[in-house]
This record gives C-alpha cells, sequence and structure tokens, in this order.
C-alpha cells in the first residue's frame, strides 16, 4: 500500500528570498510534496 501523505505548497514567486529555503526543506520531507510557485507554469 502506498502512503497517502502528501502536502501541497502554493508560494507565492520563485524570485523570492525565501524560495530557496522553502525548496530546500521540502526535499526533506519523509512524504509527497507538490510544489507550486506563482510564476512557475
Amino acid at each position: 500500500m502506498t502512503d497517502p501523505r502528501t502536502l501541497l505548497v502554493f508560494a507565492p514567486t520563485r524570485r523570492a528570498a525565501s524560495e530557496t529555503f522553502i525548496r530546500a526543506n521540502l526535499r526533506g520531507l519523509p512524504f509527497r510534496v507538490h510544489a507550486y510557485f506563482g510564476d512557475e507554469r
């Protein structure tokens, strides 16, 4: 059975100073992550 835990993240822009921090910390999480940044397509 697959692990159903998933985190959905909406961030305003990838040009924000916090973008690198957000991406680095999302990679270390033990479950599936879907991250969407406002200026990405």
